[in-house]
């Protein structure tokens, strides 16, 4: 079963699962970097996902759904840390 489905149907674990195998056959295939950082942001690891969108962006720099994806994580690692920052108020 392929990442995307993994991941619509909420299959994370396997989904990044997925995006792994991918990337250790073929370290320089900036979709799986991509797509792996898709997965992080959804399991609400911003930081990590920005990393994959970093490595899909050395590899491929003209790459608009990763520099998209970057974004969204950004926003939501700034909303995860006010959120934090509120809370400790």
């Amino acid at each position: 079963m392929p990442w995307a489905i993994r991941n619509d149907l909420e299959r994370y674990e396997e989904a990044l699962e997925s995006c792994e195998r991918a990337l250790h056959l073929q370290p320089d295939f900036h979709w799986a970097w991509a797509n792996r950082g898709v997965v992080l942001n959804d399991l609400e690891q911003y930081e990590k996902a920005l990393e994959s969108y970093d490595r899909a962006l050395k590899l491929q720099p003209d790459y608009q759904l990763a520099w998209h994806n970057r974004g969204v994580a950004l926003d939501n690692l700034a909303l995860f840390c006010q959120s934090a920052e509120s809370s400790r108020n």
